[in-house]
């Protein structure tokens, strides 16, 4: 479907990783991959690290830190949130919510609407749209959209390739009082559901206990799809490709990355990612990470421009980068995952005025 719908303000963004990480490089070593196994996987998937929760720290732990922040840099007040939306595929409990835990914690008033959703790689973006309709009622004016995942805690031991990063990501929005329209699509091709990821079990026994992923297929389904996605979505609402200032895809790594790139004849140094490097896969939280870093004075020092490139863990300027102001007036945010959904958002990011990453 698409959708033509108002914008209200983006004011503020914060992301938390756990403070653990896990060499890339290493943990391939003590698998007992070769040097020259280990270059390639370095080349095409760009990993340097990825940031792990502790046996102690699920979505509940991550999400409050994020949150509190808001309140101790007087973002906003506890007694002015109207709402707070939870978005994960990975709950502490089936029972209670993520969001009355976070609401206990951080003691919010009684009369906060908490709402949690299940949500994956486009989680972002879909509750974002949905946060969007939300602020369209009277009563609603601030909200804080919360994307978190504990992904790596679902994750077989064994699967050495599958290199994820715990994350939670909070946005604060305010009703505006003159909105901007923006544009939303979104899809489902169910007819992969069950093979793109196969069931996990909960109430009813699935596949496995483990996340499974057939990251073959989704490659091969997004290259195919995405190029017509894109193009029915910006003729239905008459945009212009050349006018969309940045593109932030919810790549996996960089292989997804430039291939996408390169299949969409898109220019590289209008497609931001320096997350896959720096956080290596962070599911829902991978564009959210990528507008922080676009956003922060760390842009200049970590970017990635899609395709080739440098991975940098030491805060220095990239040789040989490609170094440009960030027009954020005008940017294109896609998604695709579980489901398999493909979900596509334009956005006017310059009211976005706080963006920052913590680590817990």
């Amino acid at each position: 479907m698409n959708v033509k719908l108002n914008q209200h303000e983006l004011k503020a963004l914060l992301c938390v990783v756990p403070k653990h990480r896990v060499s890339c490089e290493q943990r391939l070593k003590e698998l007992g991959y070769s040097e020259s196994k280990i270059k390639f996987f370095k080349e095409n998937y760009g990993y340097e690290s990825a940031h792990i929760s502790d046996e102690n720290t699920f979505a509940s732990e991550l999400c409050k830190p994020a949150l509190k922040a808001l309140f101790d840099e007087k973002l906003a007040r506890k007694d002015e949130l109207d709402a707070l939306i939870i978005t994960t595929q990975t709950p502490d409990y089936f029972a209670p919510s993520v969001s009355s835990l976070v609401h206990k914690e951080l003691n919010l008033p009684s009369s906060t609407l908490c709402f949690d959703k299940v949500g994956y790689c486009t989680s972002f973006i879909n509750s974002l749209f949905e946060t969007f309709l939300l602020l369209e009622n009277p009563h609603f004016k601030k909200v804080a959209l919360v994307c978190v995942s504990v992904k790596s805690k679902k994750i077989n031991p064994k699967d050495s390739l599958n290199f994820v990063s715990d994350s939670a990501s909070v946005l604060l929005l305010e009703k505006s009082q003159s909105p901007k329209p923006c544009f939303y699509k979104s899809e489902l091709l169910s007819e992969f559901a069950l093979d793109e990821t196969k069931p996990t079990s909960a109430y009813k026994k699935g596949f496995s206990e483990f996340i499974i992923t057939d990251n073959n297929l989704i490659f091969q389904v997004v290259q195919q799809e995405l190029s017509a996605f894109l193009d029915n979505f910006l003729s239905e609402f008459a945009l212009e490709k050349e006018k969309i200032t940045q593109f932030f895809f919810n790549s996996a790594n960089y292989f997804f990355h430039t291939k996408l790139i390169q299949s969409l004849n898109l220019t590289p140094n209008l497609c931001f990612n320096a997350a896959n490097s720096l956080f290596a896969n962070a599911d829902c939280n991978n564009i959210p990470l990528n507008l922080c870093l676009a956003k922060n004075s760390m842009a200049s020092k970590t970017a990635y421009y899609g395709g080739g490139g440098v991975i940098n863990t030491h805060n220095q300027p990239l040789p040989n980068q490609p170094q440009k102001d960030i027009n954020f007036s005008n940017v294109l945010l896609t998604s695709f995952g579980t489901g398999l959904n493909i979900s596509a958002m334009t956005l006017d990011l310059r009211t976005l005025s706080v963006a920052k990453i913590c680590e817990l």
